[in-house]
C-alpha cells in the first residue's frame, strides 16, 4: 500500500483510539471470517470482445473487530481474496487483492459527535472477483474496474457535529482520497462545513460548502467549490430523507478538459427500515477524480439496496449501482445489478445464492494512453456471474476495556 494510504489509515486508527480513551466500558468482539464461493462468469476479464468464460472458486479470509459501548459504536474489517480459475489458470490470484474498512461513531460530549470512515482497496478488479451479496458496488471498486491494471486506493473522511443551543447544529468534515494505477496517481483533499437550523423536531435545513483540491502525477492540479442547500427530514421513525443541492465549480487549470466547469451538484439519500423491508437509495452528482480517466470532473451515481425478510433468518436482496464519470478529459461509466437469496441457519453461518451483472464502458479517452482501460474507447463490456456461497463468521473473543 502506498505511503499516503498507509499514513491515512494510521491516522484514522489513531483518531479512533484517541476518541476511545474518552470513554469506558467498551466491548471489543473479534470475528474470524471465511467465505467460499463457487461461480460461473461469462467474461472474467471484463473485456468488450473475445469474452473468456470460466468457473471461479473464490475464497475470502479475514477478520472483523466490532466495538461499542460508552457512547461509541464501530468496526474494523480486513479481507484478502484467493481465486482459482478452472480453465484460465493464468488469472489465479492468491492474497493479491485486499480490502480494509474502518467505521467509528462517537459521542464525544453531550453536544458533540464524530463519524469516521476509512476504506482501502488494493488489487486488480476482474469479472471473477466482483462477488458480494447485494449487487451494489462502491465507487472505489467501480473506479478500479474501469482500468486495465492493478490499482490502489484509500478514501478517508471524518466529520464532527456540534449542537449549538436548542436549534442550531454545525458540522465540519475533512476528506482525503488516494488513487493509483499503472496510468496515473491521483490525490485529493478537502473539507466541508454546514450550519443547520431545526425548523421542526423532524426537520433540519441550512447551508453547506465543500472545497476539494485535486493533484495528479501527470497533469496540472484542479479545484472544486460546491455550495448547497441542505435538508434532513424524518417524517416517521422508520423513514429518513437527506438532500443537498446547489452548484459546483471545477477549475482544471489548463488540464485535459481545458475549461472552467460550472454544473448543478448535489446528493440525495432515502432510508426506510420496516418490519420486513430495509431500503437504502442514494444518488447525485459531485466533483471527483475520475479513476484514472483524466483530471477532476463530475461523478454521477445511483446506489440502491433493498432487503426483504422472507422469514426470521432468510432474506431476499436486490442491489444496483451506476457511476458515470464525465468532464475530466475522458468519459466512462460502470453499472452493476444483482439479486440474491441468503439464509442464516446458525448465527455464525450464512448460505447464499446470487446473480450479478456488470456493464463497463469508456465513451471517450482523449487524455489517456491506449490500453489504459479494460475496454477500448467507444466500447462496452458486459459480464454475468452466477454464484453459490457459504460464509462463516463467529464471535471468537470478547474483551471489555
Amino acid at each position: 500500500m502506498p505511503l499516503r494510504a498507509r499514513l491515512t489509515l494510521l491516522l484514522s486508527l489513531g483518531l479512533a483510539v484517541a476518541a476511545g480513551n474518552a470513554h469506558s466500558a467498551t466491548l471489543f468482539s473479534f470475528y474470524p471470517i471465511l467465505q467460499v464461493t463457487e461461480g460461473y462468469s461469462d467474461n472474467i476479464t471484463l473485456a468488450a470482445t473475445h469474452h473468456l468464460s470460466d468457473f471461479v472458486t473464490t475464497g475470502v479470509t479475514g477478520f472483523a473487530l466490532d466495538f461499542g459501548g460508552g457512547g461509541r459504536t464501530g468496526s474494523f474489517q480486513y479481507d484478502t481474496v484467493f481465486q482459482n480459475y478452472a480453465t484460465h489458470t493464468e488469472f489465479n490470484s492468491y492474497a493479491g487483492t485486499n480490502f480494509v474498512t474502518l467505521v467509528d461513531q462517537e459521542t464525544l460530549a453531550p453536544d458533540l459527535s464524530m463519524y469516521l470512515n476509512d476504506s482501502a482497496v488494493v488489487g486488480n478488479i476482474t469479472g471473477g472477483l466482483l462477488v458480494g451479496n447485494t449487487g451494489a458496488v462502491s465507487s472505489q471498486v467501480a473506479q478500479s474496474a474501469l482500468t486495465n491494471t492493478q490499482t490502489e486506493s484509500n478514501n478517508f473522511n471524518v466529520q464532527f457535529n456540534r449542537r449549538i443551543g436548542e436549534r442550531w447544529t454545525a458540522t465540519l468534515g475533512v476528506t482525503q482520497n488516494f488513487y493509483s494505477s499503472g496510468v496515473e496517481t491521483e490525490y485529493s483533499q478537502g473539507g466541508t462545513t454546514s450550519l443547520l437550523y431545526t425548523v421542526l423536531p423532524q426537520l433540519q435545513t441550512g447551508l453547506g460548502y465543500t472545497f476539494n483540491d485535486f493533484r495528479f502525477s501527470d497533469m496540472p492540479p484542479s479545484e472544486a467549490h460546491t455550495t448547497q442547500l441542505v435538508v434532513h427530514w424524518s417524517p416517521t421513525e422508520r423513514l429518513r430523507v437527506d438532500l443537498a443541492g446547489g452548484l459546483v465549480a471545477i477549475d482544471n487549470f489548463g488540464g485535459p478538459s481545458g475549461n472552467f466547469l460550472v454544473r448543478p451538484a448535489g446528493t440525495g439519500a432515502l432510508t426506510f427500515l420496516g418490519e420486513r423491508w430495509t431500503v437504502t437509495v442514494s444518488g447525485g452528482q459531485i466533483a471527483n477524480v475520475t479513476g484514472g480517466l483524466g483530471g477532476a470532473g463530475l461523478n454521477r451515481f445511483v446506489n440502491a439496496v433493498i432487503s426483504y425478510a422472507l422469514q426470521r433468518h432468510t432474506f431476499a436482496n436486490f442491489g444496483a449501482s451506476y457511476y458515470d464519470y464525465v468532464g475530466g478529459g475522458t468519459n466512462g461509466s460502470f453499472a452493476s445489478i444483482g439479486a440474491s437469496l441468503s439464509t442464516q441457519p446458525r448465527k455464525w453461518l450464512t448460505l447464499f445464492a446470487q446473480y450479478q451483472g456488470f456493464s463497463n464502458s469508456v465513451s471517450a479517452a482523449s487524455s489517456a494512453p491506449i490500453g489504459a482501460f479494460s475496454v477500448p474507447a467507444g466500447k462496452t463490456a458486459t459480464t454475468n456471474t452466477y454464484t453459490l456461497g457459504i460464509k462463516i463468521a463467529f464471535d471468537a473473543y470478547d474483551y471489555a476495556l
